[in-house]
């Protein structure tokens, strides 16, 4: 896909902990993404507003019509985030990991 808005997180001593975005999918259409460190549960709250204020701003500015995010099934704590930024579970994705992990889409529509 191509760049779309992207972003990072700082800890308190300037070292990146994680970085995140969305990339056009295709047109309207957006991937979230997100890679953290072992550190990033030190900029949690900040990466989740930032997070949500970017997908709700595009979608009701009419940037998008839909984000989705795709979540490995064994990720269990990173469900409930994805539901905290306003993302719903929309879709199970059997053996969809590049190594056959089953995987869950979310996503957030217009």
């Amino acid at each position: 896909g191509s760049p779309g808005p992207s972003w990072a997180a700082l800890a308190k001593d300037g070292e990146a902990v994680a970085i995140g975005g969305m990339s056009l999918f295709y047109p309207n259409v957006a991937t979230l993404w997100l890679v953290g460190t072992k550190r990033l549960p030190e900029c949690a709250v900040a990466i989740s507003r930032m997070a949500k204020k970017s997908i709700s701003g595009a979608l009701r500015d009419g940037q998008l019509h839909r984000v989705h995010a795709f979540a490995d099934s064994r990720h269990k704590r990173t469900h409930p985030w994805l539901r905290a930024i306003g993302l719903k579970d929309e879709t199970p994705l059997p053996k969809w990991g590049k190594t056959g992990a089953d995987f869950i889409m979310f996503s957030a529509t217009r």
